[in-house]
């Protein structure tokens, strides 16, 4: 139960992402995709790249924690320990 609940979470939390975070997501994630080799598809520097995969991630987390929480009730060390 505990799993269905974080998979539906979890889906709702990437659908809410802007569409750049969610493709570096994938490209990172998914794909393998190295920041060395991010940076060159946006143009932007290493640091950037790897400073906007960081708030994707917090972003993802962050969102996944507010749908757990309201599809489960639960809150703090548990909603935590859920993820």
């Amino acid at each position: 139960q505990n799993r269905a609940h974080f998979a539906d979470a979890f889906r709702a939390a990437l659908a809410t992402l802007p569409a750049r975070q969610r493709t570096l997501l994938k490209l990172n994630l998914v794909n393998g995709a190295s920041i060395d080799e991010l940076a060159p598809m946006y143009q932007v520097s290493r640091a950037t790249v790897a400073r906007w995969l960081a708030q994707a991630r917090d972003a993802l987390r962050l969102a996944t924690l507010k749908n757990l929480s309201a599809s489960t009730r639960l809150h703090g060390v548990e909603l935590e320990g859920l993820l």
